[in-house]
């Protein structure tokens, strides 16, 4: 099985959307401290589901934007395994990264608006 270096690019990229999932986790189990808080930040802007706030997602708000960043978690998956030891790589990270941001920032977003 060939192994893949991550370019500095690439390890940033990540880098950076892995703290921005974990602040997002944190910010969700501080604001709305229970067991559904682990499973906001899977839930984007449908976090509100997972606390039984299903008319106050962001998603019931804003639908285009939901389902315009689900697609687009889509879409960098299937760049990533399309670029699978291409030159293009770094530049389907780099848009994964970019997705999981947007859907970290939609999670929040979801979470604040379904607050009592």
């Amino acid at each position: 099985m060939p192994t893949e270096k991550l370019s500095t690019f690439e390890r940033l990229a990540l880098g950076l959307a892995l703290a921005v999932e974990v602040a997002t986790l944190a910010f969700c189990l501080v604001t709305r401290p229970s067991p559904a808080s682990l499973l906001a930040p899977v839930l984007g802007p449908w976090a509100g589901h997972a606390y039984g706030h299903e008319d106050c997602t962001l998603a019931s708000v804003l639908p285009l934007a939901a389902w315009g960043a689900l697609s687009g978690l889509v879409l960098a998956g299937a760049a990533l395994i399309a670029t699978r030891g291409s030159r293009l790589r770094p530049f389907a990270v780099g848009y994964l990264a970019l997705a999981l941001i947007v859907w970290c920032a939609l999670t929040v977003l979801s979470v604040v608006n379904s607050l009592e």
